[in-house]
Formats: C-alpha cells, structure tokens, sequence
C-alpha cells in the first residue's frame, strides 16, 4: 500500500513499513498489559506499521511492537507519530531520537519567552527537548508571554471594508441585496419555483417573474416589521377600531398568489432533488449555502479579527422532519439546524457559514476531524493573510490552534474541561488555582507540532482558560466584576492579561448578529410554514437583513447609521414596494405588450362549468382531454374550447408550452 492510498476519504502520510511511535493510552487496557506497560504511562512505545484497516470510519493501524514478545496493536492511525530509524539500530522499531542542541533557533523565542528560570538559576537553558518532552507528550513552562507575536511577524493590520459602490449614499435595499446571491436567485431559483409549481400541478398558476418575486419577499419583510398572528390580516381592506388604516396586500398581490409561490417555492431544481435527496437529505439547500458562502465572501473584507461560533435555525414545527436537527438546552432557541459560523469582529457581519452534519468526513479537510476541519473549512479564505481567530470552548484546543497558525493564522482560543481537558493540556490544569484569590492568574507555554503557544488561565468568577499562539499574557487592563460568595455578592477589581482583553473584544461578534436577527420579529417568525426548506430560506433572508443593518451602522450614510432596527427595516420595506411598482410602470407603458405577455403566458387550470336539461337540472359538462382523450370537467384558459385533466396531462400541456 502507497503513501497515497485512499481510505474513506484519509490520505496515508505514515506509509506501511514506517518507524512509528505512540503513547500507550491508544491501546485498550489488555493490549497495553500484553506488550508491558499501561495506559498511564508517558514512555512511548516504538514499533513499525504492518497493515492498515478500515473500522467503521476510523482508520486502525496494526504495528509491530518492537516491546516484548514484539506483539501486533492495533491504533488509530491520527495517534502515530513517525520517526527516524537510526543508524546502527539492532533492534527493529526502535527509533533514534534526534537531539538538538542549539537553542538559538527555537521557535519559542518567537513569543518572547525568557528561558532563564525565575526561581532556580540552576537551570542555565538547557535543551529545550528536555524541558519539552516528546512532540504528543508536551510538558508546559511555567512562564510569561512578553511581546505579541503580531507586533514582529507578519499580520493583517487593516479595517474591514464593504463593496458597495458610493456606500455611502445607498439605500437600505442596495444593502440588504448586497448581502443576497442576486444572479443565483435570478437564474437558478425563479426557474426552479416555476418548475416545481409544475410538478405539483398548482392550479392558475402563471410563471413567476423576478419583479413578483422581490415584491413577495417585500411583503414577507412588511410582515416582519408589523407582526400580526392572522396573516389574512394583511389583505383586508376595510378599516377597524384598531386598524384605521388596513394594509391592503391586495393592491400589490392576491392571497391566492401569495400562497401559490409560498406552496412552489424551493432553493433547487425539483430534479436535481429527486436524483440526490436519498443519499444527501440536505440537497435542497447545500447548493444555495455555497452560492450564499460565495456572496459574502465578495461582499466584504472582513477586519484583522475574525469569530467563530453557532447560529441556530429555529424550528417550531415537526422536527422529525427536519434534516440534521439538534437540540442545544443552552441556545435562545435549542432547537433547530445548527450552523457553524464566522464573523468580522469589528463590524459582527457574518462572513461565512458550514453546515453541522454528522458526516463531516465526506467533506472538505474531513481527515482532520470534526472540529478542526469545520475551523478550516470556515477560515479557509482568509488563509496566510496573518488574521485572528477568535473562538469558543467548543472549538478550541492546542492541535486546533497549532493548525491554524501552520495556515497562516494566529488564534486565541478558549478551552472548557468537560470529562476531561482536550488533548496535549495538562490533566491537573484545573488545580492549579485552587484557594487563590479572583484575579490570580497563571501563564504556560511550550511547542506543539512546532508551534509555539501559551495556556493563560484566569480566576475570575470561575476559572476561564484561553490557548492562544498570539498575544500577552502580561497584565492588561483593570477591570470590576461581581462575585458570588454563597448568598452574598461583592465588587473584585482587577487586572486580567491582556489576551483576555483582546478575546473579549471581538468574542461576542457573532452572538450580536444572532441578537440582531431574534430580538425582533423576523423571516422565520413570520413563515409559519411545515416545509423545511422554507424555514431555511427565511433564515438565510434573516441573516442577509441581519447583515445589511449591521453594516448600515458601519458603512451606511453618516447622518443616518444611528437609525434603529425598526426604522431601517421600515426604509427597506419602502424601497423594495417602490422597486416593484416602477417595474410594473415600465411594463404597463405598453398595454399592448402587457396582453400579449398575458395571453402567451397564462395557463390557469379552470372548470368548464354548468349545463342545464330541458328541465333546468344542472349538471357538470365534461370534454374530451386534448392529450389523453379521457373525459374531463377541465380546460386550460389558454385554450378554452378544449378540455384538459389535472393530473399528467396539464403538468405535459405546461411543459409543451413553455
């Protein structure tokens, strides 16, 4: 088997024949015994790859133990580690260890750490390898982080910028479309609405034009900023004690077509979901997130500062129905689909979004593990451009942010222990600040996969730990928190490290635009709907309106961007009616063109109507189907001497006309 061999989507960088290494707490328990060591212990184990095989998803590998009776284990492949063989080795497996005595060069001078100890002058630098122990078994120095690495090396150090042109003398609408796939709805999801009110045999139903279609997201946003529980509310056209003024829909679009488009509306081709629905339930919308993804990505620059964390598509229907469902006790809203997201810290726009599915490993960096690999995916144009990553306990780790910073990127990342702290963390890391004081705080550093990295912990009104490859874990700013000591609070002023002041800056970006998205009635509050793929489509509407405000507040006209949500909202609904009927105008301009439009286009299914006896007894008249010659109470009004059925014949009767 090849270096290059494939399985389940895992390139094999360990070839078989290779000098490998791991630590015994790979193996199972009886394994460890056979081969005379334990889980517990921290001396690796040497031996050399015989065979690999395929578990499940998980890629075991079996290697010769050089230990004892030179037994055959079985390890998950990520957990080795290759080494060199040496030169007058005798004993197979058993790897030279290389020793490097110049410390000159090492890497965590980079982050200006002082080698010589504070306490015991008894040290004089010795190697760096000895302090460190082996690369997967890493020992953390006790030692401050003095100057930020962004300072010396190479980083990106300009604002965020929005393309728009004359930004600043635009309109909301221009904003909230800039933050839409325009060109894709126009050419994919018009035509694929048109195509699917076909295959679901929609009576009346006439083809949808791109002006119908931005006046019925109008109204959806009308709805949203003047919520009412009735949706019918909206077409009345009489006034009450309450409503003086009734909104009348109706001077804009019927009920009955309003409810049309809302039955056909879809993200994807109705083919294209029956061939790919039964092997990826999340087709209708895979295709529209990337398009989306693609949007933002030319829409802005984000800052030097990027935050990754969840959104929540809220569900209040039948969530069987929906794919890739979760429920989150901690979320506002705990159920729904979630998304993993990344902001631009300086303005909270959300620039990119990853769906959260369980079969990561078919997906782009899937080999890396859920975790990193949905950090790469999300950051992955913005690679070697020397940005942050902010993100949450979740995400972070010291593998995760030895990873980024091999792609170009620094990080500052904060680290939870659930059952157990992530990988290459001490194990007794929350001890370490036990009966001290609020605001004692402790700095570690060390290399891992050849990153230098610091672990700052904080005792605040709970331990908070951060892992960062950039910035100072020196004193920062004073700050004044309440604490809770049994029934009582008091005020603890304090200085926290300054990589705590940078991660609570731009922390909460994402978190913001959620707010701004739920804390008023929005698209999703509003399209009641039992359709999944509607709910994802007011999300995604949601979060471009979400998106187009917050950069308003940022970009927009000086003198307006103090504007409130309700205001802008109300700005938006009026520019895109107006939108709609200077459309219309141009089109009436020409009567004769309108009916001709009409006449060519209209395809309404209707009854034939009554017939009288010479008694007068009514009856219903049937003709004979222009295609299938079956009898039938109905004609199409295209063609209105002839008759048509429902079924197959209208949806071909459609399909020959267009």
């Amino acid at each position: 088997m090849s270096a290059t061999t494939n399985f389940s989507n895992f390139t094999l960088k360990i070839p078989v024949g290779t000098h490998v290494s791991f630590l015994p707490r790979a193996l199972k328990a009886r394994e460890a015994a056979a081969i005379g060591t334990t889980k517990s212990s921290k001396e690796r184990v040497y031996g050399i790859v015989q065979s690999y095989s395929n578990e499940g998803n998980v890629l075991m590998a079996c290697v010769h133990v050089a230990n004892g009776d030179h037994s055959i284990c079985k390890v998950k492949a990520g957990n080795l580690k290759k080494e060199r063989e040496a030169e007058e080795n005798t004993v197979p497996g058993v790897p030279a260890v290389a020793q490097d005595e110049d410390n000159s060069s090492n890497p965590l001078l980079s982050l200006g750490i002082d080698y010589e100890s504070d306490t015991d002058e008894s040290d004089n630098g010795e190697g760096l390898e000895e302090v460190l122990g082996e690369q997967g078994d890493v020992d953390w120095v006790d030692k401050r982080v003095t100057i930020d690495v962004r300072h010396t090396e190479p980083s990106y150090k300009n604002d965020a910028v929005l393309n728009i042109e004359n930004h600043r003398f635009s309109t909301p609408y221009i904003f909230f479309k800039r933050f839409l796939p325009m060109d894709h709805i126009v050419d994919h999801v018009i035509p694929s609405i048109n195509a699917n009110a076909v295959v679901r045999c929609i009576e009346k139903w006439h083809p949808l034009t791109k002006a119908e279609y931005f006046l019925w997201i109008a109204l959806w946003t009308y709805m949203a900023w003047l919520p009412c529980s009735d949706r019918g509310f909206y077409w009345r056209t009489k006034p009450t004690i309450l409503v003086p003024s009734p909104y009348n829909f109706g001077q804009w679009m019927s009920r009955r077509r309003f409810d049309a488009i809302l039955a056909a509306h879809t993200l994807e081709h109705p083919a294209t979901i029956a061939a790919g629905v039964t092997s990826d339930p999340l087709v209708p919308i895979r295709g529209f997130v990337e398009v989306y993804n693609e949007n933002l990505l030319n829409a802005m620059v984000p800052g030097r500062v990027l935050t990754i964390d969840e959104t929540m598509n809220q569900w209040v229907g039948k969530v069987s129905r929906m794919p890739n469902v979760k429920k989150i006790i901690s979320k506002p809203h705990p159920v729904g689909q979630e998304f993993k997201t990344v902001a631009d810290a300086s303005t909270n726009i959300i620039i990119r979004l990853d769906i959260s599915e369980k079969n990561f490993q078919v997906k782009k960096f899937g080999d890396q593990g859920a975790v990193i690999s949905t950090v790469l995916r999300l950051s992955e144009p913005w690679f070697a451009t020397g940005r942050t990553i902010l993100a949450d306990s979740w995400f972070g780790s010291p593998s995760c942010a030895a990873v980024l910073h091999q792609y170009g990127l620094y990080s500052i990342m904060a680290m939870k222990k659930r059952s157990h702290w992530p990988r290459l963390v001490p194990r007794d890391l929350h001890m370490k600040l036990e009966g001290e004081p609020v605001g004692t705080s402790i700095s570690l550093v060390s290399i891992v996969k050849d990153v230098p990295m610091s672990i700052c912990i904080l005792r605040d009104r709970k331990m908070q730990c951060l892992v960062s490859t950039c910035g100072r874990t020196t004193q920062g700013s004073e700050v004044t928190h309440v604490i809770k000591e049994g029934n009582r609070s008091r005020f603890a002023t304090f200085y926290r490290p300054a990589v705590f002041d940078d991660y609570g800056a731009g922390k909460g970006a994402v978190d913001i635009n959620n707010n701004n998205r739920d804390n008023m009635a929005s698209y999703h509050d509003v399209m009641r709907t039992h359709s999944w793929e509607v709910r994802a489509f007011s999300f995604f509407l949601a979060l471009a309106e979400a998106n187009a405000y917050l950069a308003w507040r940022s970009f927009g006209p000086v003198e307006q961007r103090s504007i409130t949500h309700f205001s802008f909202r109300e700005q938006l609904c009026t520019d895109m009616i107006n939108e709609y009927l200077y459309a219309v105008n141009i089109v009436e301009d020409d009567e004769e063109d309108v009916d001709s439009y009409r006449n060519n286009t209209r395809h309404d299914l209707e009854s034939i109507g009554k017939g009288f006896l010479k008694d007068r007894t009514p009856y219903s008249r049937q003709w004979k189907c222009q295609i299938c010659k079956k009898k039938t109470t109905l004609r199409c009004s295209c063609t209105p001497t002839k008759g048509l059925c429902k079924s197959n014949c209208y949806r071909l009767h459609l399909v020959g006309k267009q």
